[in-house]
């Protein structure tokens, strides 16, 4: 029984750690930077290790 709690609670923190990434277009000054594409897969692996 101790199990299907555990299982709940990691259920539920998974649910709230929602990561939201808006990328934006080049503004007109040229003030932009490119998107590294190792970012979002360090933030993922970021977040899978904190939701085991």
């Amino acid at each position: 029984m101790n199990k299907n709690v555990e299982n709940d609670n990691k259920n539920k923190n998974q649910e709230t750690n929602i990561i939201t990434i808006e990328i934006l277009p080049p503004d007109d000054d040229q003030d932009s930077f490119e998107f590294n594409d190792n970012l979002l897969d360090d933030i993922i692996n970021f977040s899978d290790k904190n939701n085991k």
